[in-house]
């Protein structure tokens, strides 16, 4: 799976697939994860790195997709509220609460773009691991 990034900051995989940054379930409420996927094009390749096994055919942006990953429940809330039967994250997620996401997110990148680094094969379950035990 190649990864690419144009100047819009979107995703392009080879199937033709186009992710934005930002946008669906998250709009923009966490802008140190954002920023961090804008620092340098390589970090994009950690996502599809750990992420070949997954689809990300299913979210309207970068940030719902990491989300859907990593965080427990995220998925469900962000599908429902694609299907127009919830709300989206910044009307339900507390400030406090999206910068406890966000560091986690934060997290998450980090790990993904070091086991992109040294080309060490690991899905998101063994990301996610790895979060859990350094966030304790």
């Amino acid at each position: 799976m190649n990864l690419g990034m144009t100047l819009s900051c979107e995703m392009s995989l080879n199937q033709g697939l186009r992710i934005e940054l930002t946008g669906g379930w998250t709009t923009t409420i966490f802008p140190k994860a954002e920023e961090w996927l804008n620092q340098d094009g390589d970090r994009w390749r950690c996502l599809a790195f750990v992420g070949s096994k997954r689809s990300m055919e299913g979210y309207r942006s970068v940030v719902d997709y990491l989300g859907s990953q990593v965080l427990p429940g995220w998925k469900r809330d962000c599908l429902k509220f694609y299907r127009g039967e919830g709300p989206q994250a910044i009307d339900i997620i507390t400030n406090r609460e999206r910068k406890l996401l966000e560091a986690k997110l934060l997290l998450a990148l980090e790990v993904a773009y070091q086991l992109w680094c040294d080309q060490r094969k690991a899905g998101w379950g063994q990301v996610v691991e790895l979060v859990e035990q350094l966030a304790a």
